[in-house]
């Protein structure tokens, strides 16, 4: 079955697809960097009790899993929004804004990478990116993201924080569809 919508979405966005638009994309993720990393620390202290102070590599950690799990999302058919090839371009010219933006942006970009890798592992799902999201987010505080057993996180603080990647990573993939 032909999804029209999809189809005069794709048409409406292949025009309209330009840098500062995709620009705009990068800087919602980047200005929402401290609100979403509360979030996660809220989550955090309700589910195990613990608090995780926030820091730049902790926030920083909330930016590039959301990048990861967005260019996985938009890259794949995920969103339902845009096509892959679409998708695609998006992630090529936000990975040449975030270039131009920091000077350590090729670690950035490695960082990033391996979210979307491991969002595009299991089946388009934010299993594997919450999870080490999660341990790096903690830094030197990880034991109290897990349980009584050293080897096993938290399962419930894993599944909420799915959740919140989810809806954190589909707000700003919504602009390409205002398009």
């Amino acid at each position: 079955m032909v999804d029209f919508k999809k189809i005069i979405n794709s048409t409406k966005l292949s025009f309209s697809l330009n840098k500062k638009l995709i620009k705009t994309f990068v800087d919602l993720i980047l200005q929402d960097a401290d609100k979403n990393t509360k979030v996660i620390q809220d989550e955090i202290k309700l589910l195990t009790g613990h608090t995780i102070k926030i820091n730049k590599i902790n926030t920083a950690e909330t930016c590039l899993v959301l990048f990861g799990c967005c260019f996985g999302l938009l890259t794949t058919n995920g969103s339902g929004l845009i096509t892959s090839n679409q998708g695609k371009k998006i992630e090529k010219i936000s990975k040449e804004i975030i270039k131009e933006t920091f000077a350590e942006s090729q670690y950035l970009i490695e960082k990033i990478d391996k979210y979307k890798n491991l969002y595009n592992k299991e089946l388009k799902m934010y299993y594997h990116p919450a999870g080490i999201f999660l341990q790096n987010f903690a830094g030197e505080d990880i034991d109290k993201i897990f349980t009584g057993n050293p080897e096993m996180l938290n399962p419930l603080l894993h599944k909420k924080v799915m959740s919140v990647l989810l809806a954190m990573s589909l707000t700003p993939t919504l602009i390409f569809k205002k398009t």
